[in-house]
């Protein structure tokens, strides 16, 4: 429950009630874990990154599809980038998704006395292959993962990790 209801405050939303029904599946699809229409999410039990406790992590990231808070969260994100009649960078709002639920995760094992957990988005490097993907983590990582640890929302520091990405994003025109 903690784990949940850090995460709703992070995008000033509500934890979804009922919540997802999930399937445990051998496979489930190339990235091992997938949300569909509300509620049903799909992990891989034979992923090894999505052994225990990564699969934990995975569990409340594919939660944080469901409507209720990742629509919160792009209307965060589109915000900080219509100002300057740009759009954000295609993946910055998944890869706020895996940061938030990879570091309020960690957070709750840390605060169990167990430090020693990396979260499964820098651990698999998601999100690392193109530049402006790397420059996202980096601003989520500077910006967004201090304040998430002082229980700001999401909405205080957007526009800091919009700047950070304003340079990169200058004329292109990206979903």
């Amino acid at each position: 429950r903690e784990i949940a209801s850090r995460i709703a405050a992070a995008y000033e939303a509500e934890w979804p009630s009922p919540p997802n029904r999930v399937d445990a599946l051998a496979y489930s699809n190339r990235v091992s874990a997938y949300t569909t229409l509300e509620p049903h999410s799909s992990i891989s039990s034979a992923d090894l990154s999505l052994a225990l406790p990564w699969g934990f992590e995975i569990l409340f990231h594919e939660h944080s599809h469901s409507n209720a808070l990742e629509q919160p969260l792009r209307a965060i994100v589109h915000g900080a980038f219509e100002p300057h009649q740009l759009r954000p960078p295609r993946n910055l709002w998944h890869v706020l998704l895996f940061a938030t639920a990879g570091e309020v995760v960690r957070s709750v094992r840390v605060a169990a006395g167990e430090d020693d957990y990396v979260p499964y988005g820098p651990k698999n490097r998601v999100f690392h292959s193109r530049e402006v993907d790397r420059r996202a983590w980096q601003a989520v990582e500077e910006h967004w993962v201090p304040a998430l640890a002082e229980g700001e929302p999401l909405s205080a520091v957007i526009d800091a990790i919009a700047a950070d990405l304003l340079t990169l994003m200058e004329g292109a025109e990206e979903e």
